[in-house]
Order: structure tokens, then C-alpha cells, then sequence
């Protein structure tokens, strides 16, 4: 299938990244003052209405994209950084579409409150209580894989610990790059894959509602 890699980069970059590209089978065009790599090299043909194939097509040109950026900056090649727009394919009948963006379709919906969310609680706790204040500047981040493993690691060291067999398998699944691929902790690929894992989206639930019942449960002691 032949893709049309829409980046951010305009022509000024062009030059470097046909250097960069030189060995790969793909030309590179300027639409819309953009620059955009036309490659067939990629990906294997998909279908359209598989939101899993889709999903993976997304996933391989972002991957594609960290590689080039990855190896610039290994080899201290002077370029730009290389960013994704966005990315068309060209159909069966020639046809030049856009790839539909589904990436981050899975979602946990949050539990029902039955009250008004209250932080103010929550920021005076923290100026008193270093575990809480850590938590809660390492929740002000990107929660990603390695992050949300600290914020574990905070509650269960001021805690002693966590008895939940879900941390359990957001452990297995955050330091297996089997489930986790590049954004796990360690970077062994070697890894046989736990018997169960889980997905970012639910990780995040989870460490954020562990938090949160930690912080409540200090606020009711303090109280």
C-alpha cells in the first residue's frame, strides 16, 4: 500500500532528510508547503474498515518517524527533528484518501462521582506530606508507562505496599516490552508475555484512583 507521510517540516528541511533517507524506497514531495515522503516500502496492504490494521499502520509510520529521529541524533547528523502531520494512502483505484485516525479510540470511561470533586483538600495535604506532593507533581505529567510506575512505586513505599492483584498485572504489563514495545521499563525483547496484561488507558485508571483513595484515606486520618 502506498502511503503519503504528510510531515511538519517544510522545504528548508528537505534536503537533510533526502540525505537521511537516501538508501529507503521513497521520494519525497512538497504539498501545501509541507513536505511529504511517498513510500510503498512501509506497510503491507490493509484493509480499511479494520480499525487493528489501521491502528498498526498508525503505530509503524510513528515508529518509522522515531527511527529517522533516533538515528539523527545518534549520529549527530545536523537535521531538523522529523514531525508527524498526518497520512494519506493511495487506494486500489488510485485514489489518494486519508488514513482515518483511530489511534486513541480506546478509552476507560470514568466512574461516577457522587460528589463535586474537591482538590483543595488534596493541595494542603501536599504541602505537608512529601510522599503526596511527589505523587501529585509526578501526576502532573505525561502518564506514560515509566511514569505511572513511579507514581506506583511512591504509594506503595509510604504505604507498604499494595495489595491488589491489578497492580500486579500493571507491573508485568509496564516492564514487558512485549506488551509495552518502546514505552515499557526495560528495554529486554526477549521477554516471554505475562499471562495477563493490561492497556495504557487502564493503567492510568488505575494508578489514578489508587492515588486518590491514598490521599483520602490521609485526609479521613487527618481529619
Amino acid at each position: 500500500m502506498e502511503l503519503l507521510i504528510i510531515l511538519e517540516n517544510t522545504e528548508k528541511d528537505k534536503i537533510k532528510l533526502q540525505d537521511a533517507l537516501e538508501k529507503f524506497d521513497c521520494s519525497l514531495i512538497i504539498e501545501d508547503e509541507k513536505i511529504v515522503i511517498k513510500t510503498s516500502s512501509l506497510v503491507d496492504d490493509f484493509d480499511i474498515k479494520d480499525n487493528g490494521a489501521i491502528s498498526k499502520v498508525w503505530e509503524d509510520v510513528k515508529d518509522f518517524i522515531d527511527v529517522i529521529n533516533g538515528s539523527a541524533i545518534v549520529e549527530d547528523f545536523s537535521m531538523s527533528t522529523i514531525n508527524l502531520h498526518y497520512v494519506k494512502y493511495i487506494d486500489n483505484n488510485g485514489e489518494v484518501n486519508y488514513l482515518p485516525n483511530i489511534g486513541n479510540i480506546y478509552a476507560v470511561i470514568p466512574e461516577l462521582r457522587g460528589s463535586e470533586p474537591d482538590i483543595s483538600n488534596f493541595i494542603l495535604l501536599a504541602l505537608r506530606d512529601k510522599a503526596i506532593a511527589k505523587a501529585l507533581r509526578l501526576c502532573s505529567r505525561d502518564l506514560n508507562w515509566v511514569n505511572l510506575y513511579r507514581i506506583y512505586e511512591v504509594i506503595s513505599e509510604d504505604a507498604g505496599g499494595i495489595a491488589d492483584k491489578n497492580i500486579q498485572i500493571f507491573k508485568a504489563s509496564a516492564n514487558n516490552s512485549n506488551v509495552t514495545g518502546d514505552f515499557s521499563r526495560h528495554g529486554k525483547m526477549n521477554e516471554g508475555m505475562p499471562r495477563k496484561s493490561m492497556r495504557l488507558a487502564d493503567a492510568q485508571h488505575l494508578i489514578k484512583t489508587k492515588v486518590h483513595d491514598w490521599v483520602y484515606q490521609k485526609i479521613n486520618q487527618n481529619a
